[in-house]
């Protein structure tokens, strides 16, 4: 009996560390920045007296196969504060035909920087120590170091992507700088780290510019500095109902539902905050749903799936 429990749980390593993979690192060719704007480019978003503000950052990766997210480590550091940063945002944002990251259609410069994008994870604002750390703070250089659980961030479930080519877009939360705040701004440093794609940048002041190329002193960045690294050792239980998402939420119209691999929808109901049900259509060849004409809040999106039900919480603004 005790050689064949050791048996298993040998197996069960073996599986694991099989299964686990490093998707992206390229944190060995890092470029230690003197000033945050030498090598990377600040990556803050805030809500400024009603106003939304940000300047995002970029960087491309590609999926072979269905893949759980499990950790990414960004290197970088804090600009204009000595404060860390007191929560963190990850988008995962789909790959447009133009080969830049995607973004919603009909968004403006002033849209909510969660509803930008049409992105398979949103995680805005992550609490510290509820999914992401700061594995390294310098208070003289600013050098920042950023580490996020996936799945710890995700409210305990797993971060599940099919194969294909995405973006990862890391921010830091910036205070409205009201009396007694500190502003505070975390830039993601470059790397020498060969890449086919420049990672791109963009902001609410350059939103009519689109995406553009992030520049570093002396030339262009070739890659940002950061380390993913996924399973890929999934079992027919990572693919349940549990792992279907949707985004953008809260949402202004359109809502998308990100269903895993084996997954289909046989029904769809909505219902409001007193329990009434609301007709809603399923764009079925697209998984999205259209609540441009409800009024704003609350709502429960209710389905049955071939693999079970599922209920959840959606915000209309």
């Amino acid at each position: 009996m005790k050689k064949t429990t050791l048996t298993l749980i040998f197996l069960f390593i073996i599986c694991t560390v099989f299964g686990q993979v490093t998707i992206v690192d390229t944190t060995t060719g890092v470029l230690q920045a003197t000033a945050n704007n030498s090598y990377s480019e600040p990556s803050a978003e805030t809500t400024r007296f009603g106003i939304t503000d940000y300047y995002l950052c970029a960087n491309v990766f590609t999926l072979t196969q269905t893949t759980q997210l499990l950790t990414a480590n960004f290197l970088g550091e804090n600009a204009r504060s000595i404060s860390m940063p007191p929560n963190f945002s990850i988008f995962i944002v789909n790959n447009s035909s133009a080969g830049l990251p995607k973004l919603n259609s009909n968004v403006t410069n002033t849209t909510l920087v969660q509803n930008l994008f049409e992105a398979p994870v949103n995680l805005f604002r992550i609490p510290i120590n509820q999914g992401f750390t700061v594995t390294q703070y310098n208070v003289s250089t600013g050098k920042t170091d950023i580490a996020v659980d996936f799945t710890i961030a995700n409210g305990n479930n797993s971060v599940i992507l099919p194969a294909g080519t995405y973006w990862m877009i890391a921010a830091q939360y910036t205070p409205d700088s009201s009396p007694g705040e500190i502003s505070s701004y975390w830039g993601w440093l470059a790397s020498s780290a060969t890449s086919t794609i420049t990672p791109k940048e963009f902001g609410k002041n350059s939103f009519s510019n689109g995406w553009t190329n992030i520049n570093v002193t002396g030339g262009t960045a070739t890659s940002l500095a950061w380390k993913l690294t996924g399973n890929t050792n999934l079992s027919q239980d990572d693919f349940s109902v549990a792992n279907l998402s949707i985004y953008p939420n809260p949402t202004t119209g359109i809502v998308n539902l990100n269903l895993p691999e084996n997954v289909s929808i046989n029904n769809l109901k909505l219902y409001n905050s007193f329990g009434q049900q609301i007709n809603v259509d399923l764009n079925s060849q697209e998984n999205k749903i259209d609540l441009s004409n409800l009024s704003s809040g609350v709502y429960i999106l209710a389905g049955q799936t071939n693999v079970g039900t599922f209920n959840k919480k959606l915000v209309k603004i």
